[in-house]
């Protein structure tokens, strides 16, 4: 049977997760999700779920906007 392997990177803006993210997918053949880049294309788009994102990245600075 497989052996299922799940890892969770937590760090500052700017930290290397997504580096670091990427480099254990390829070594382990696994899949990466960043929620980082998920909320960001829902903000561009504009839905529901990246306005109400937008309220909170707001207030961390982001300098983002939903037109």
């Amino acid at each position: 049977m497989k052996e299922l392997k799940h890892f969770i990177l937590v760090g500052a803006p700017a930290s290397g997760k997504g580096t670091q993210g990427r480099f254990l997918a390829d070594t382990f053949g696994l899949h990466s999700l960043s929620t980082g880049s998920l909320l960001r294309r829902e903000v561009e788009s504009c839905t529901e779920l990246g306005r109400k994102a937008l309220s909170y990245m707001d207030r961390a600075g982001s300098g983002r906007n939903c037109q």
